[in-house]
């Protein structure tokens, strides 16, 4: 399938020397193909949250342990050691739809944390609100892991009329906001 594709784009991948210059698939390939770089048994295979109402993209992973191994290393090598964090994942649809690698990441970060004020919000966003308050008052790092819209810290922000809760709340001075356009 990449074959054909880079044949499409008239890309000759030895004159590529750039790793930005290495074209993506769209991601409606991973919906209307079956996308894999190496042969079966797989793991598991996850799902795209399918916000739009569409047909849900498909990722085919080999190894989870490969997979946690990367996100791990990469959240070390940006953010630290994870246990410095208290983890808030704000996942609505990712978490009702299930087979999510991002719920997979968020699920296994929070295990990592050890700290009992990390999980999920689903749509309690009053719990949300105090939480970040009092995780904020202690000077807690925060991580929260979200969409934007209508969900995230700044959509929340936007949406004061109808989360009342918000109204006299303030953005946490230790929060890291991942924000994710999808989900909602």
């Amino acid at each position: 399938m990449y074959k054909r594709f880079i044949e499409y784009l008239k890309i000759n991948p030895a004159k590529v020397q750039e790793i930005e210059k290495i074209p993506f698939l769209p991601i409606q390939f991973f919906k209307d193909y079956r996308i894999i770089s190496v042969p079966p048994p797989y793991e598991t295979v996850f799902y795209s949250s399918g916000t739009t109402g569409m047909i849900r993209s498909k990722h085919y992973v080999k190894s989870t342990a490969l997979y946690k191994e990367s996100f791990t290393r990469n959240f070390r090598q940006f953010y630290g050691d994870v246990k410095d964090y208290t983890i808030l994942g704000l996942l609505p649809s990712y978490l009702e739809q299930g087979a999510s690698s991002l719920v997979y990441m968020v699920d296994k970060l929070i295990e990592k944390t050890g700290n009992k004020n990390s999980g999920f919000y689903l749509h309690n966003h009053e719990e949300l609100a105090r939480q970040l308050q009092d995780l904020d008052n202690k000077g807690e790092k925060i991580l929260l892991i979200g969409p934007v819209i209508p969900y995230g810290a700044c959509g929340i922000l936007g949406r004061e009329k109808l989360y009342p809760v918000f109204r006299a709340w303030k953005i946490p001075t230790n929060l890291v906001h991942w924000e994710n356009p999808g989900g909602h």
